[in-house]
């Protein structure tokens, strides 16, 4: 598993991240997330608030043979 800023190829890659999650810390939202991990069957986000400049991670679990980008979790 390795960890990657975030790169968008296309349109659509931009379309299937999360957006606006709120800070953690103080509720700001967040346009997209600095870093991402993915693994099998789970998506890691690390979100970085420049407002406060609290940095969190939230994970996403996918269902086995989820085609739709669907989380169980976040």
């Amino acid at each position: 598993m390795a960890m990657f800023k975030t790169r968008h190829q296309s349109v659509d890659d931009l379309q299937t991240l999360p957006r606006n999650n709120p800070c953690a810390q103080c509720g700001t939202p967040i346009p997209l997330p600095e870093w991402i991990e993915q693994g099998e069957g789970r998506a890691a986000y690390l979100w970085h608030c420049y407002a406060c400049d609290y940095q969190f991670e939230a994970v996403a679990y996918f269902r086995d043979g989820d085609d739709g980008g669907h989380a169980l979790a976040a």
